[in-house]
């Protein structure tokens, strides 16, 4: 079972695929304009429905076969890429929708599309997507982007400040795409208006392995040359050597606690980092 999922003459049909009784298409009905007054002396609120109702799916699934990363690779730029005039459109082929459905990246959703990669899979990616159906959209936005690409199997290293660190080959991989920047708003039509906005996107990495060798040259390594450092404008440099069809990205770590390590009970002489999150950036070098 398909969807597709298209904008100009760039189409992808989405396999719905994963394991028996997880939801693989969901639909969620919201009037988040609708005014429910809870003041006054009667027993029961008045009420006001005058605008636009919200619809959002959501659809998991995951990509197989030799085309798995490509196909990753361009849902990830159909999410976070600007239109450039042309919608977005999903096909279900589900009785109970108007197909073609007008969509857009889920509305001021960071994590519109969820992307994860699997240590020692080499021809699937599981991904999770969140559309906001609307009646209407605003194009204007047509910067070009495309997902950095290049061959090779690996491995995948981080270079700050002239220093780099080769991480461990079991890598858990998770890419997060969405343009939380762009506007969701009221309409007296059925469904709301989806401006686009000349703004910022979100693209975030995700890293999570363990460390069984040299680890304190790793660690010290990670933690001294690398995220004490200050990195200035231009971040560090995330290279997946070709690693699911991925090259160079220039990222930033975010937050409060972008890295974390663990020494767990009964596991001597190994480390886990069960997170390392790195925010795709522009370099000065970049227009």
């Amino acid at each position: 079972m398909n969807v597709t999922l298209s904008r100009g003459s760039t189409s992808l049909d989405l396999p719905l695929l994963d394991e028996g009784g997880n939801p693989l298409f969901s639909t969620d009905f919201g009037k988040p304009f609708a005014n429910i007054r809870d003041t006054g002396g009667s027993v029961n609120p008045r009420a006001e429905d005058r605008w636009s109702a919200q619809i959002n799916h959501t659809i998991n699934g995951r990509f197989d076969g030799s085309n798995a990363f490509q196909n990753a690779r361009t849902l990830a730029n159909l999410i976070k890429q600007d239109p450039g005039g042309n919608d977005l459109e999903l096909t279900t082929g589900f009785a109970e929708f108007s197909d073609p459905l007008l969509v857009t990246p889920q509305a001021g959703n960071e994590q519109a599309l969820t992307l994860t990669y699997e240590p020692g899979r080499t021809d699937t990616v599981f991904f999770q997507l969140g559309l906001t159906e609307v009646s209407v959209t605003r194009t204007q936005p047509d910067r070009t982007f495309s997902t950095p690409t290049a061959s090779g199997s690996g491995p995948i290293e981080l270079t700050a400040s002239g220093n780099t660190v080769t991480l461990a080959p079991n890598i858990s991989v998770e890419r997060s795409v969405g343009r939380p920047n762009d506007s969701a708003t009221k309409t007296l039509n059925e469904l709301g208006r989806y401006i686009y906005k000349h703004k910022v996107t979100y693209d975030q990495f995700s890293l999570s392995f363990e460390m069984t060798e040299n680890l304190t040259t790793q660690l010290k390594t990670i933690a001294d040359a690398i995220f004490k450092q200050r990195l200035g404008r231009d971040g560090i440099t995330l290279d997946f050597n070709g690693l699911y069809g991925y090259g160079s990205f220039n990222v930033l770590p975010t937050g409060s606690a972008p890295i974390r390590y663990q020494r767990l009970a009964g596991r001597t002489g190994q480390v886990t980092l069960p997170t390392i999150d790195l925010r795709v950036i522009r370099p000065t070098t970049t227009v």
